[in-house]
Parts: structure tokens; sequence; C-alpha cells
């Protein structure tokens, strides 16, 4: 008998149009991925005059799924996590050159919205599905982006769902067809002092590597509904839009201006990563990605002796003057949410 294989493994994506309606996958989502079946079990353990573990089964009394996905950042997929994640029914403008903006302000003064999305899981020898599960109402859990010297950029995504269903699952999807990765030899730093000022001092020559951590506001609901599938019936918004920042760079005197003396000062700091890739269609403007966001220091820098670099942690603040936190600016050639 044939086994499942790594080459015939699939992910597909869906956009749901409400909470509790799953849909059909629209498109394949790449990366390296890891699906974890929660299911907490109470196995009654009252002495029963056996010297021997008692409660039989025992009963489930929760379920849920925890997705991981690592795979390669693109303005293509990044939507789906700002969707689910940051905030739900972005429309991009445009089209301008071939491209759609897409802009995703975090709602700091309201309870925040967002979409869910229903994933398939496949696992296949190239004619069977031995594993064929679809697991819907998902929403952003986490979201990491990170970049070092002569390679893509990373991005690794992971999601909170309703328990695992047996599914068909939907045939002939494909990965978005415009998809291209991002390379972090093209990736801009800027570092600046007000968030009026973005943009302004771009980081030259000194950047080694960076690694940008968000975690969504929503976290999983589970109340006494009498759902006989045991999971979870909604989220609440639970503990704000946060973000952590740290970059390892080397020391020269803008550098050390710009970080260590703010550190000293215990100065807010305000940073835009710049993720630039190919030119969208015919046009000629590029598929890009600005993540903004003002930052306050954590910790100490650390210094490396031997290659002279300093390592700084980050994590992003409410900005009063200029009333954000983080905002994110995606550039691609979709009109809609693939």
């Amino acid at each position: 008998m044939a086994v499942a294989i790594k080459p015939f493994r699939k992910l597909q994506i869906g956009k749901q149009s409400s909470f509790g309606t799953l849909v059909a996958a629209t498109a394949q989502v790449l990366g390296e991925w890891s699906v974890r079946e929660m299911s907490d079990r109470y196995r009654s353990s009252y002495p029963r005059g056996y010297n021997a573990n008692v409660g039989a089964a025992g009963v489930d009394v929760m379920k849920g799924v925890e997705l991981d996905v690592q795979g390669e950042l693109s303005a293509e997929e990044l939507i789906w996590c700002l969707q689910a994640g940051v905030k739900g029914g972005v429309t991009p403008t445009g089209p301008t050159d071939s491209a759609y903006t897409w802009t995703y302000t975090p709602q700091l003064t309201a309870a925040p919205t967002n979409e869910y999305y229903t994933f398939e899981q496949v696992e296949s020898d190239g004619s069977t599905n031995h594993i064929a599960r679809e697991f819907g109402d998902a929403v952003l859990n986490e979201l990491e982006i990170s970049a070092s010297g002569n390679e893509n950029v990373s991005m690794r995504h992971s999601w909170f769902a309703r328990a695992s269903q047996a599914s068909t699952p939907t045939s002939a999807q494909v990965a978005i067809a415009s998809q291209v990765p991002l390379v972090s030899n093209l990736v801009k730093v800027y570092l600046d002092t007000s968030y009026a000022g973005l943009g302004g001092t771009q980081l030259t020559t000194v950047v080694r590597s960076l690694t940008w951590k968000y975690k969504s506001p929503f976290e999983p609901k589970y109340t006494l509904d009498g759902r006989s599938d045991l999971d979870l019936t909604g989220y609440h918004f639970h503990a704000g839009f946060k973000a952590t920042l740290d970059i390892t760079a080397e020391i020269d005197a803008t550098l050390a201006t710009a970080l260590i003396t703010a550190w000293r000062a215990n100065s807010l700091r305000y940073i835009r990563m710049e993720f630039t890739g190919a030119v969208i269609g015919a046009g000629s403007t590029a598929r890009s990605i600005k993540i903004d966001g003002a930052y306050r220091f954590v910790g100490e820098p650390q210094y490396d002796d031997d290659s002279r670099t300093v390592a700084v942690s980050l994590e992003s603040v409410y900005d009063a003057t200029g009333g954000k936190t983080l905002e994110f600016v995606v550039v691609n050639g979709l009109s809609a949410v693939a």
C-alpha cells in the first residue's frame, strides 16, 4: 500500500463570509506546516477497588486546532494574516500602474474586527488522500518575520481554529499565481524620532538581521453553549495590538547615536521596515510591505566582541502624538483577498 509522501502534502485556505460558515478553499498555502488537534480529556481517578488505572477511556471536554506555518514572506500571502489578525474587511485602493494598496491600521479606540478562514489539510500518496480534514473559523494567533543577509525573508504564522472535521478537499487549488518571495538584501530599515517622520532616516550598511513578532489581540472563547463539537464559540479581544522587534547591527557613529544613545535616554524610537520585491505585472510599481511602529527599548543592548555588533530589543507602544502604535501597508497585484 502506498504511503503519504511530502510532495503531495497540501494546506489550502478560503476566506469565510461569516463566523460559523465554512467555505471551500480558494488557494494553496506555501510552507512547512503542522496541525495540532487539541483534545483535553477528563478521566475519573477515584478509587474503584482495582490496583490499576481506572476511569476507562474518559470523556473529551474540549477540542480545537492550532496550526503553525513556516514559509516565505510575500506581499500576497501576508494579506491573509493581516485580515485575520489586525483588521478585517479591508479593501485595497487602485489599481495604479497594475498595483493595489492595502492599508491596515489597528483599531485602538473600539473593539477590533477580523475575518475568519477555513483551512483544508491533505496528506496523500498522489492518488489517494490518506488524511483529508478541514477546520474553520480560524483567526491569526501570531506572526513572525525574520530577515538576515543573503536569504529570503521568512514568515511564520500560527492560527486558532475550531475542531478538525472529515472533509473532501477542494480540487485543483494552487498557490497565488502572482506570489513572489521577498529577499533580505532588499529590506530597508528606517529609524526616526517621531511617527510623522517615519521613513526619513534609513540605517545603511549596518543592519545585519532583524526578527519582528506580532501577537494578535484575539483569543478563543469557550462557553457553556451545548456545542457537541466541544470547541470554541467565538473570540474575545484579549490584550491589545503588540509587537516586538530584535535588531542586530554593526556599530558606527550613526547607529551609536540612533540606538545606543536613545536607549540611554529611554527615548521612544519610530521604526519602518520596508520589504520590496519584483515589479507587479506589466507596470513599473514593485510589490512591497511597510511595517511602521512606535517602539520602546526592552532590556539592555547586547554587544558581540568579535563582530563588533550590538543587538537591541524593542516592543511596540502607543504614541500619543501620532495616535498610533503599528500600521501595515501592502502593495501587490491583488484586487481582492485570494
